[in-house]
């Protein structure tokens, strides 16, 4: 499996578990449970996507495609702008308050939701496009 499938069936695994909280966030006990489960999920994975975008600037300066580079160090600074506050959310999720635990979720999840198209729509494919091809044999 390639790394673009990897984050791929990462963006499913984690739309699948904020489709299940916003079917219990009117209850916010259900609702923090249902975060608490994808936490390790959404922290690994954010983690691995603030690595992955300095590989791939390096990347697309090695394929020779400096205006692929720009804008990848463009998306990499207001991605990692996103990712601090998503991270931030899962990391105190005990320590935000139950009245606005729902509505902050709600801009949180929106924020994933845009990044995730964002990142399917543009960046993957300078991903695949940069990268390094087979040699014919």
């Amino acid at each position: 499996m390639s790394l673009i499938d990897e984050f791929r069936a990462t963006h499913a695994r984690i739309e699948s578990g904020l489709v299940a909280a916003e079917a219990v966030a009117a209850d916010p006990v259900k609702l923090l449970g249902q975060l608490k489960t994808m936490r390790a999920d959404v922290l690994a994975h954010f983690k691995a996507k603030d690595a992955f975008y300095p590989t791939l600037a390096d990347q697309c300066t090695q394929a020779g495609d400096a205006g692929a580079a720009q804008l990848t160090n463009i998306f990499a600074s207001n991605m990692k702008v996103q990712s601090a506050a998503v991270q931030r959310f899962f990391e105190t999720l005990e320590t935000t308050p139950a009245t606005t635990l729902a509505a902050s979720f709600r801009t949180v999840t929106t924020v994933i939701r845009q990044r995730f198209g964002t990142e399917e729509r543009a960046v993957f494919p300078i991903y695949v496009r940069t990268s390094k091809k087979p040699e014919a044999a």
